[in-house]
């Protein structure tokens, strides 16, 4: 087996999810074994002292792998030693990681953004805002693909002549893009990312868990509208958690849709307002904090002065 059957074969083995493979590949990289060794005999033994038992997958992989490969789908696993990333990153990333599209945009300095699927219409407008001035100072735009915030983000990047990468909750070959995006997609500035296996259908429980990769891949989360409850609110906790930088919009009139936003602000987010000179968001926090690798997330300082509540209701 090649490197991509073996991957496909260890994710289908009965009892093994992303601890177990992560432990896997670890054994295999100390013991300087090739991945393509991990089920010769002695592949064999360091699988089964790692936790996992190497016995005949669930299900035949040719088929998908020779799926994956018309589709020009790279598969990443970790340490990620061939990206120059924040080892924040590498230690919060999946272990495997499905790619398609120009992918050095793994490591390319990122702003993830999150919101609801149904914001306001303002709340649109403040997203696309936001990501046009990232784009703009050369930063790639991560996010879900979902209708809403991420949509909006995406296209923006798009369409301002930048880069983004769409972090998938189901299997890469179960992608289907939304017309939104269709209509202003580049192959060669889209990226499109899952850690699910290929032909994995879209569940919530996936939405949730891609959510801490779109932070992982992140110099610094933009949350736009958050409940107290749900994906949203759930990925600006996942931010705090890893200490990344979490800008939250700060909203002038509390609403059952943005009530997120301020639970987030009261836990450490920094706050998004406006810019009173330009109109825009102030984002020269943001581009501050993103730039810092190991550091990020450990300063959380006000937004600075001459600024606004970013939202006026």
């Amino acid at each position: 087996m090649d490197k991509l059957e073996t991957i496909l074969t260890l994710m289908r083995l009965p009892g093994v999810g992303p601890a177990r493979i992560r432990r896997a590949l670890a054994a295999l990289s100390a013991a300087e074994m090739p991945i393509e060794e991990a089920f010769s005999a002695s592949g064999r033994r360091l699988l089964t002292d790692s936790g996992v038992s190497p016995s005949a997958p669930q299900a035949a992989i040719g088929h998908i792998a020779d799926q994956l490969r018309h589709e020009g789908v790279h598969c990443l696993v970790a340490p990620f030693s061939d990206w120059a990333l924040p080892e924040s990153a590498r230690s919060n990333l999946p272990p495997v990681l499905f790619a398609m599209g120009p992918t050095y945009l793994v490591a390319t300095p990122s702003v993830g953004f999150c919101g609801s699927r149904s914001a306001t219409g303002r709340g649109l407008e403040v997203a696309a805002d936001i990501a046009e001035q990232v784009s703009g100072q050369g930063f790639n735009v991560v996010s879900g693909g979902a209708k809403g915030v991420d949509i909006t983000a995406h296209k923006t990047a798009l369409e301002k002549g930048g880069t983004t990468t769409v972090v998938l909750a189901e299997g890469i070959l179960q992608y289907r893009m939304r017309p939104e995006l269709r209509a202003v997609f580049d192959p060669a500035r889209t990226l499109l990312v899952s850690e699910f296996f290929p032909d994995a259908a879209w569940i919530a429980g996936r939405a949730m868990q891609r959510n801490r990769t779109i932070c992982a891949l992140s110099r610094a989360m933009v949350l736009i509208e958050a409940r107290a409850t749900g994906g949203t609110f759930a990925t600006g906790e996942a931010a705090l958690s890893m200490g990344l930088p979490l800008f939250t919009a700060d909203y002038s009139t509390q609403l059952e849709s943005n009530d997120g936003n301020r639970i987030l602000l009261e836990r450490g987010a920094i706050a998004l307002r406006q810019s009173r000179a330009t109109g825009k968001a102030n984002l020269a926090r943001l581009f501050e904090l993103a730039q810092r690798r190991e550091s990020e997330g450990a300063e959380k300082a006000g937004a600075g002065v001459g600024q606004q509540d970013l939202f006026s209701r």
